[in-house]
């Protein structure tokens, strides 16, 4: 298995007990599979990885991203039919049911979460391919393509035109000596598409349509996006540690975890019988069944008769010894500390110590800092890419619609990223600086986290000063009024 399945695995949580690092009976033993099938039916996972690549896919496009059009010159241009156009596309493109990965027709999240987690080395499908055959190591890739379905042929133009992201390891890529990607073959199924691009500039597509030339001025319909993987072998060493102390843990309150109850000098449960070779001519045949207690059941536990039994000197004075159940506080720890590790590892490390007094402000200021400049590297990628897309759709919407004026436009995003509520030590920075002067108000109000549009929060705050003047005047009008007639 090549790291890129193994990792998405991890991710998804599936067949993860093939990585189990536990106690375990030797391949030959006799006892093997019946052991392995006990143990794999009491494991118990927690899907730190999935949590991990989600708050990253979460940070970077959780929230819409802006794009705009600027023309030839440079400029912002956004009164113009090719905008609206295209954003009739995306608009529809959010609307349509794609059987996506993520199940929410998102194939930016999921080409971003197929980056994050499919490490490329090793693998054979779907990774950066040279001409040589070599692939750069902890490298992840994710793809999205652009198509046109048979039954959308007689829809309108913008409609015509379906992002979808290819399910993991579908995308076999090739390179030239100069690192450019000049092919890309989608499978599915029994089907297979073939993308390349020509030393002409066209690009030659074969598909179950048959095969065309389009001049996509020197794409192609597949779009590559990647960066480095930071589903890394800590992280994974983590995982299976942490499934480990869950697993045991689960066993150790089967064998340990039941109080055991040790009754001294007690009688046991039973009946005498006749026994002609015993002393006395009778003997005693405890009962199988034991003593039986448990919630709702009075225990009586009497002594055992000191001399004859039918005439007894004296009793034995019973005593019954609990012992507690086998503490799972270093289980605890034990999951703490390996959460710890993975989250440190993903430079996370600011959730788990936010608030709780474990690393000073500075310390979690810097851990967060981190996880944002990590973030940056990824943003400038999907950017591009989501530009990419904007401009090929922009392209073909001039063929279909006969608007050669739309390739005048090139598109440009930015992600808003989503980097969760500002830490309390942030919030007093912020505070503090807009008193001492140094930020502006909209500045400020962004920075508390909790409002998206500063003007519209202007605007209310505005609306409601003058309601209280408002209300002001009017309770100093009803004052002076209620002082003049006063006497009556």
């Amino acid at each position: 298995m090549n790291l890129a399945d193994e990792n998405w695995r991890y991710y998804e949580g599936l067949k993860t007990f093939d990585f189990w690092t536990g106690p375990k009976p030797e391949i030959n033993h006799p006892k093997y599979q019946v052991v392995m099938k006990r143990l794999e039916k009491s494991f118990h996972q927690y899907n730190v990885v999935r949590k991990i690549v989600n708050h990253y896919i979460n940070a970077l496009v959780g929230k819409p991203f802006h794009w705009y059009l600027k023309n030839s010159s440079g400029e912002m241009d956004s009164e113009n039919e090719a905008e609206k156009y295209l954003q009739m596309w995306w608009d529809y493109n959010k609307q349509v049911s794609i059987s996506q990965r993520l199940g929410k027709g998102k194939p930016f999240a999921e080409a971003i979460c197929q980056m994050l987690v499919r490490d490329n080395r090793g693998s054979n499908t779907g990774i950066s391919q040279g001409l040589d055959g070599s692939v750069s190591g902890g490298i992840g890739t994710g793809y999205l393509r652009l198509y046109s379905p048979k039954r959308y042929a007689n829809l309108q133009p913008w409609k015509k035109i379906i992002l979808h992201c290819p399910s993991p390891g579908s995308v076999l890529v090739d390179r030239d000596t100069d690192g450019i990607l000049y092919r890309a073959t989608y499978s599915y199924g029994q089907g297979r598409e073939i993308y390349t691009l020509l030393d002409s500039g066209l690009t030659k597509i074969e598909d179950e349509q048959g095969t065309r030339e389009i001049d996509l001025q020197g794409r192609l319909p597949i779009f590559e996006l990647s960066g480095d993987c930071i589903v890394t072998q800590d992280i994974k060493d983590a995982q299976n540690a942490i499934n480990k102390g869950l697993t045991l843990k689960g066993e150790n309150l089967n064998f340990a975890g039941f109080l055991e109850r040790v009754i001294l000098n007690g009688q046991m449960p039973g009946k005498w019988v006749n026994d002609a070779s015993a002393p006395g001519g009778e003997k005693f045949v405890p009962d199988p069944a034991g003593m039986q207690g448990g919630a709702g059941k009075a225990m009586y536990v009497q002594g055992i008769p000191i001399g004859d039994r039918h005439s007894p000197s004296g009793y034995t004075n019973p005593s019954v010894m609990y012992r507690d159940p086998v503490d799972v506080d270093n289980f605890l720890k034990d999951f703490e500390l390996n959460l710890k590790c993975a989250y440190l590892a993903a430079d996370l490390g600011h959730l788990l110590s936010a608030g709780d007094g474990s690393l000073a402000a500075v310390s979690r200021r810097t851990l967060k800092e981190d996880f944002a400049t990590g973030l940056g590297q990824y943003a400038e990628n999907i950017q591009a890419v989501i530009s990419n897309i904007f401009d090929t759709v922009l392209l073909l919407l001039s063929y279909d619609l006969q608007r050669p004026d739309f390739t005048q436009y090139s598109t440009v995003a930015e992600l808003k990223m989503n980097m969760g509520k500002p830490l309390p030590e942030e919030r007093d920075q912020n505070r503090q600086d807009y008193q001492a002067g140094l930020l502006s108000w909209t500045t400020a109000v962004m920075g508390t986290g909790e409002v998206s549009d500063p003007d519209a929060e202007w605007g209310l705050k505005l609306r409601e000063r003058e309601e209280m003047r408002n209300l002001d005047a009017k309770e100093k009008s009803f004052v002076e009024d209620f002082s003049d007639g006063g006497d009556s």
